[in-house]
């Protein structure tokens, strides 16, 4: 057990100085390989755009009739002749590459589909992943609008849904914000609209370019880092940019994180809210959307704008421990886990104030690894990602790394943690298999081969 030393998380009257906040909004994604040749995993795609954002999106935009499919150790190729290019493509047959995996339509001798693909560098055009890619009978739309693309004004087009959350809690799903004003700022122009009754909005005759969308809705706000976002339109094609808008509450939480010795914790550690309503189910462990923020160099950290309700306070939640930021995730005040942390009051009328001690910063060791290119000569400048494991999160991301001209670079590898190089690809080869290494490894280096790619 570490000595924690005195923390406090109580009501304060005094107003906590506003802290520049940096948001995090935690997303699960799917990692779509479908589209790599040898090795195919599943994926689960969102909905598809519409086809004028899908023709903004994608590369290759053609349709075709199948006129072969492969065999042996040709399986899965899929030959196809090109009826009609709509964007970017200039051959008249293509070989496209059928894993049978992903969302994707299934090819068959003989049929026409309408094909949106991209060239990986292989010389197989992926058939499959999160596309609009269909058989000419569903392609009745698509074909509408990419037909029409020769008469079509070169404007462009923004659209998009504004939605309300009020407790912020990931899970929670947004409600349609009807009659909401909406305003539209890029290329020298400024236009507003309304929102309808599925909080739906849509900007025509854009000029080409690069633009932002802001709503408003009275008792709500668009947080400031939403406000960053913007989209980029071409001629004839168009976005959709959706807008999320936030309960306006008064709760603030405001603490300091002191290191073991007194000292004031070092800036950019990322602390962030969980709801603890344990009598309200859908309100219960919830991570809170845009919530996260990060330490000034005092060790200060401030939340505004916090819906009442009792919250437990974390410390690195997704971040195993690193060099500069030796610690593991903690709870207020001194837990390891969330079960064991305690909740925090945040009401409209009375600051909280949640102040943490660190336990002492764990060792890291410099654990030397060296990349050589299928001909054995040092990679050079090859970019590595490195993860480690967190317990009940799984893999997370734990730092990037890039070899030197011996194709070597040193990790600091904090005791304690296993990391894991997930994959390596470079121009001179890639990596078949996940390298593994830990501190104890520091007396040897370790070796990564890379195979042509």
């Amino acid at each position: 057990m570490f000595n924690q030393g005195r923390e406090s998380c109580n009501p304060v009257l005094s107003t906590p100085g506003r802290l520049g906040r940096k948001a995090m909004v935690m997303v699960v994604v799917a990692i779509h390989l479908c589209n790599v040749l040898p090795t195919l995993i599943g994926c689960e795609c969102a909905p598809p755009p519409p086809p004028c954002a899908a023709y903004t999106e994608t590369e290759l935009i053609f349709l075709g009739t199948v006129t072969e499919l492969g065999n042996g150790k040709d399986a899965g190729v899929v030959y196809m002749r090109v009826d009609k290019a709509y964007k970017g493509l200039l051959e008249k047959t293509v070989e496209l590459f059928d894993g049978g995996m992903c969302d994707g339509p299934h090819l068959e001798v003989g049929q026409q589909y309408l094909m949106y693909t991209h060239d990986n560098g292989t010389r197989y055009l992926p058939a499959r992943g999160c596309t609009r890619s269909r058989h000419v009978r569903f392609a009745r739309e698509d074909l509408a609008f990419l037909n029409g693309l020769s008469k079509a004004p070169a404007t462009s087009r923004v659209l998009g849904q504004v939605s309300t959350l009020r407790s912020g809690v990931i899970s929670e799903k947004g409600n349609p914000a009807a009659r909401a004003s909406v305003e539209i700022e890029g290329e020298g122009q400024r236009r507003k609209g309304t929102t309808d009754q599925h909080g739906r909005y849509s900007f025509s005759g854009l000029k080409p370019g690069s633009y932002r969308v802001k709503a408003m809705l009275p008792g709500f706000t668009q947080r400031e880092d939403e406000n960053d976002d913007s989209v980029d339109v071409i001629a004839r094609g168009c976005e959709v940019l959706d807008v999320v808008l936030h309960k306006s509450w008064n709760g603030r939480l405001s603490g300091h994180i002191a290191r073991a010795d007194g000292t004031p914790a070092p800036g950019g550690i990322h602390v962030d809210l969980i709801r603890g309503d344990s009598d309200v189910p859908e309100r219960a462990s919830g991570l809170l959307v845009s919530s996260t923020v990060q330490t000034d160099d005092q060790g200060n950290y401030s939340f505004e704008g916090v819906a009442p309700g009792h919250y437990k306070v974390v410390l690195n939640i997704y971040k195993p421990p690193t060099f500069e930021y030796p610690f593991t995730p903690l709870y207020w005040p001194s837990a390891s886990n969330e079960a064991a942390a305690s909740t925090v009051e945040i009401t409209e009328t009375a600051p909280a104030q949640c102040d943490f001690r660190l336990p002492p910063p764990l060792k890291s060791t410099p654990v030397k690894l060296v990349v050589l290119a299928p001909d054995g000569t040092p990679a050079r400048d090859v970019r590595i990602n490195i993860g480690s494991s967190l317990e009940g999160l799984g893999f997370a991301w734990a730092g990037v790394a890039f070899t030197d001209a011996h194709g070597e670079v040193s990790f600091p590898a904090v005791e304690g943690y296993k990391y894991t190089v997930p994959d390596i690809f470079a121009p001179e080869g890639r990596s078949t298999s996940a390298a593994q290494f830990s501190s104890a490894d520091a007396t040897k280096p370790i070796i990564i081969h890379l195979v042509p790619r």
